[in-house]
């Protein structure tokens, strides 16, 4: 047990005697770097202080403080606030106060108030404060920032020694005015009062700014005489027009009577107004009636121009009466969209000057609320026209019957133009719907003879229409009428409506218009079912019936088929038959491109009459719309379109007896291919490629064709008759050759299909492969080299042929070509061409080669190129046969020789690849 204690009792002596060590070799270190490191140094190892006894930091304390720098002493002050007690700290570092104020300085002075008000609580620290202010040994310079740490106590603990020095010098008179900022006692405001007048510029200033931080806004009267003072103004200025109070602004506007200079009215009214108190409002507006001062009238106008809030119009109102203030009052009145004022207003209308009234036209319809009616029905009386229509226009957005009925007498009895374009200008202002549609009606009842009014009318209507609120059916009638009206803008126009309206409107709102549009002009009515078209329906058949039989207007009869046609989607219906059957072209041709994509089968019997019509246009499109119809029941109509003197119908022929009748189809080609119809012979053609054809002499036409025809277009459909029969004659690969080296890429795309379809079957292949890469024409060879790899054929002698031309050729790019496409065809029994190649000792192709061989690992040739490559002088060379060796490890002259180069070789890169491929195989 003894032992045991002893042993404790020894482990607490040494680690005691550890760690004083440590703190002795900290506190050395410091000192050391105080001595002679650099300063950033020294403020690193001061940041370590608090790992210090209280009596090395005080020991290095007065190493720093005899160094004299401010921003050392400030670090370290900051670091040791807790460490060092005041008594220790102030005496020693208040010589350092004396010094000229810089930005280092600053840093301290900071850091010495910190330091103050850390220890404020201590009565030393209030003690020394004093004694040192009060001291007449104390430099001037000490007491100035002596005075500013006095901020942390109490205006009690200030005030004795303030009293003592308020009144001594310069500098201590500045410091106390900067002090006393941090107060609000009376004593402390009296003493700043007195430095008003101080005979120090810097002083009276630091009083104002400390009075105005304090918020004495009852000694602004006694600071705006410093504005005449030179050169305080601007500095006070600066001051005071940066107040934002609204005590404030009860101050500078309780100073306007007590000042005559200009500058400081100008000022106090600025600040006054700056919150826009309305109980100053009157004052202003009554000092700009009595001012002569032309710059105080303008700041006075800039001011009450600013009063834009809804309290004050309380304030303009009993102003309005004074024509001095219109120019002022009124526009401010309807800048803040004054509703009160307008019973006002109104009273005095009349007398106002234009360009009042035009604003005060703008703003009365949108301001007015529903409470001043009554004060505008009784203005509607005015024989001012011009206000009478600005009135109408106000109270077309009131809600109330009084008013709706007002309008509507309005109307009835009116003839003044201004007064009913006012009213048209008003509609949409109109709340109700109901009452707004009723007016409608009756301004357009009003308006039927007169276009400018009821051009303007619709454009309204039709912005009321297209907000789609409510279902506008209920102007069908009227718009009907106007779609008859003499003025075709009026009847345009009214159509646009009316189709707007149905656009959104239910089925059984557009049946409305069947009854509308029967005693109406067949102009209406065709205006009408162009619309209806869109919305079929079948209640409509009846009326389209009755109105066809009725009418002889031919547009109208096409329009009513139209529509039938596009409701049953046939031409079986009465109207429709009887106009297939008319003697009217266009009514025939109208009914025809109607119908397009629409006839079945059973309608033929309609149509078909019209195939054999003497008029061109019809007998096209009624070929153009039935031919797909056809079947061998219509023989004897397609063998008559052969015979059609129209090229088109005669195409349409060619391709249906090709199709139907593909025996006389046939029989006719040859008279088809000698047309010299461009589209006739292309057409036969193309329809010629799914037929076999082997009669010589058709076959030798098509080639004569493909080789000498004017039409470019109907060369290439040649080309691709003869490769869809898979001719492969001598003759037709001679075409296919021309047509490839074409500068047209018509004949060229066609071709080029040519090859792509025979090359597989032809048995001169490889004589075409031959031809095609040793072509003059690049794009050719690349064609040819591509089908080569594509189809991979096996001849020996293509692939010594590319061998020649890969010797031979100048072009690298070309020379890759023709080696890549080679690579396709290699197998090992074509390693004796490798080894060729590799021998031409060129560096491109011997790399190429490389990489090939590595596919043919048991190739004894392979074997020989690459034992070549692993010696070659070439690094690069002897890098790439590195990498593929590994296929190669089975023989041992390769596996010497890569053992050879990962001890030798000059290459550090090789020699390491070369390693790890040895190091896998013995894994």
């Amino acid at each position: 047990m003894v032992r045991r204690q002893f042993c404790y009792l020894l482990f607490c002596c040494l680690q005691l005697i550890f760690f004083s060590l440590i703190l002795c070799q900290n506190f050395q270190g410091l000192i050391d770097t105080l001595k002679f490191g650099t300063k950033d140094k020294k403020l690193a190892e001061i940041k370590k202080i608090n790992k210090l006894s209280k009596k090395e930091v005080e020991a290095a304390l007065d190493l720093i403080i005899s160094e004299g720098e401010p921003e050392l002493c400030a670090q370290f002050l900051n670091q040791a606030q807790a460490i060092l007690p005041p008594q220790t700290v102030l005496p020693k570092i208040l010589s350092l106060l004396s010094q000229q104020p810089s930005q280092q300085n600053q840093i301290l002075i900071r850091s010495i108030a910190e330091y103050i008000s850390y220890h404020k609580d201590e009565p030393y620290v209030y003690n020394f404060l004093k004694e040192s202010t009060l001291s007449e040994i104390t430099d001037l310079q000490q007491k100035f920032y002596l005075i500013q740490y006095l901020s942390v106590f109490t205006s009690e603990q200030i005030l004795p020694i303030v009293k003592t020095l308020h009144t001594k010098q310069d500098i201590i008179r500045l410091a106390i005015s900067k002090l006393l900022a941090s107060y609000n006692d009376n004593e402390t405001k009296n003493i700043l009062i007195s430095y008003l007048s101080d005979e120090i510029s810097e002083i009276r200033i630091q009083a104002v700014k400390s009075l105005l931080e304090r918020k004495h806004w009852d000694t602004i009267p006694q600071i705006l005489p410093m504005l005449k003072v030179r050169p305080l103004s601007e500095q006070v200025f600066k001051l005071l027009n940066e107040i934002n109070d609204t005590d404030a602004s009860h101050q500078f506007f309780l100073s306007l009577p007590l000042f005559e200079d200009v500058e400081i009215k100008k000022l106090c009214i600025i600040q006054a107004a700056k919150f826009k108190s309305s109980e100053y409002l009157s004052t202003f507006i009554q000092l700009y009636k009595k001012e002569r001062n032309t710059e105080l009238r303008t700041v006075l106008k800039d001011v009450i121009e600013k009063y834009d809030t809804q309290s004050a119009q309380f304030v303009f109102i009993p102003f309005l009466y004074d024509k001095e203030l219109y120019d002022i009052i009124i526009p401010m009145l309807i800048k803040i969209k004054s509703s009160e004022s307008i019973p006002y207003i109104l009273n005095i209308y009349e007398q106002l000057p234009e360009h009042i009234k035009s604003s005060i036209d703008e703003f009365m319809p949108e301001a007015t609320n529903e409470r001043f009616a009554y004060h505008i029905l009784q203005k509607l009386n005015t024989k001012d026209l011009h206000l009478r229509c600005v009135l109408l226009k106000t109270l077309s957005s009131f809600d109330i019957p009084h008013v709706y009925e007002m309008l509507q007498r309005e109307i009835e009895t009116t003839n003044n133009k201004q007064v009913i374009q006012t009213l048209i200008l008003s509609i949409q202002r109109i709340k109700n719907y109901d009452r707004q549609a009723l007016i409608t009606k009756l301004l357009i009842k009003k308006c039927h003879k007169d276009i400018d009014l009821l051009t303007e009318l619709l454009n309204q209507l039709s912005i009321i229409i297209s907000k789609k609120e409510y279902k506008h059916s209920i102007f069908f009638p009227e718009l009907v009428l106007l779609a008859g009206h003499k003025n075709d803008y009026i009847s345009d126009k009214s159509i646009e409506i009316l189709k707007d309206i149905v656009s959104s409107s239910s089925i059984n709102e557009i049946r409305i218009l069947y009854q509308l549009i029967s005693p109406a002009s067949d102009k209406v009515k065709s205006k009408v079912v162009k619309i209806l078209i869109l919305h079929p329906d079948n209640e409509f058949l009846t009326f389209a019936t009755d109105f066809y039989h009725r009418s002889k207007n031919l547009e109208l009869k096409k329009l009513l088929c139209e529509y039938v046609i596009s409701l049953t989607n046939a031409v079986a219906h009465e109207i429709v038959v009887e106009s297939l059957r008319s003697k009217n072209t266009d009514l025939q041709l109208h009914i025809l491109n109607s119908s397009k994509g629409k006839i079945k089968y059973e309608d033929l019997q309609y149509l078909l009459p019209l195939c054999y019509s003497k008029n061109k246009s019809i007998r096209r499109s009624a070929v153009n719309n039935v031919a797909n119809l056809f079947t061998e029941k219509e023989r004897n109509y397609i063998l008559n379109f052969l015979k059609d003197d129209d090229d088109e119908i005669k195409t349409i022929g060619i391709e249906l007896c090709a199709k139907i009748l593909p025996k006389e189809f046939v029989q006719f080609v040859p008279n088809f291919l000698e047309s010299k119809n461009d589209i006739i012979c292309q057409t036969t053609l193309r329809n010629l490629q799914d037929f076999e054809v082997r009669e010589k002499n058709v076959i030798a036409t098509v080639r004569n064709i493909a080789t000498n025809h004017s039409s470019l277009n109907v060369r290439a459909e040649a080309v691709t008759v003869l490769s869809k029969w898979k001719n492969c004659e001598p003759e037709t690969i001679e075409v296919y050759f021309s047509g490839i080296n074409s500068s047209d890429q018509r004949l060229r795309s066609a071709a080029e299909f040519a090859f792509d379809t025979i090359l597989p079957l032809c048995e001169t292949a490889e004589d075409i492969y031959l031809k095609g890469i040793i072509s003059e024409n690049y794009n050719v060879k690349t064609f040819f080299l591509k089908k080569i790899s594509e189809i991979k054929p096996q001849s020996i002698t293509i692939k010594q042929k590319l061998k020649d031309l890969i010797f031979t050729s100048s072009d690298e790019n070309l020379r890759n070509t023709y080696f890549s496409t080679l690579a396709v065809l290699i197998t090992e029994n074509d390693m004796s061409i490798l080894q060729e190649l590799y021998n031409a000792n060129l560096l491109t192709l011997k790399l190429q080669i490389i990489k090939l061989i590595q596919n043919f690992p048991s190739s004894d040739v392979a074997e020989q190129i690459l034992f070549l490559a692993l010696k070659d002088q070439s690094t690069t060379v002897r890098q790439q046969a590195v990498e593929i060796s590994q296929n190669f490890l089975n023989s041992r002259r390769i596996y010497e020789a890569l053992t050879y180069i990962a001890q030798n070789d000059t290459n550090y890169a090789i020699r390491t690849q070369a390693t790890k491929i040895l190091t896998k195989s013995k894994r």
